[in-house]
């Protein structure tokens, strides 16, 4: 029933809703669903979560609305893509939090990029861990 779809009417029925917006868009609002939701809670002096998912979400209907200029089939994969393109710097957060944290003031403080901030504190971190 969001106003993204512009439907005229009522949707009650998950079926109908189903018929509507498809098998992919559906199985795609779930994937996005699950993601909110495990990364929901983490660090604000980390990251702001409704910053990243805005970032997120704007590079997902630019990818969308990308691939139909190009006329790719199925844009909404695009448009998955996009959305998901930084999860990776949310599972760092999620997972070894004091690293990240480290990298986030290499980057602020370093003048470099922070995935290069990000492989270099994590590299160090495996290599001493290692010796």
């Amino acid at each position: 029933n969001s106003p993204f779809y512009g439907f005229p009417s009522q949707i009650n029925t998950i079926s109908r809703a189903i018929t509507i917006i498809g098998t992919r868009e559906l199985r795609d609002l779930v994937l996005a669903t699950l993601v909110v939701r495990t990364f929901n809670g983490l660090d604000n002096e980390l990251i702001s979560m409704e910053q990243f998912w805005r970032h997120s979400v704007t590079c997902a209907v630019v990818a969308r609305v990308l691939a139909g200029h190009l006329h790719e089939s199925n844009t909404e994969r695009f448009f998955v893509v996009g959305l998901l393109h930084d999860i990776g710097s949310l599972i760092i957060y999620r997972k070894i939090p004091e690293l990240a944290r480290e990298a986030l003031l290499r980057s602020e403080h370093g003048d470099i990029a922070l995935y290069q901030a990000e492989r270099d504190v994590i590299l160090i971190t495996l290599t001493l861990a290692a010796s």
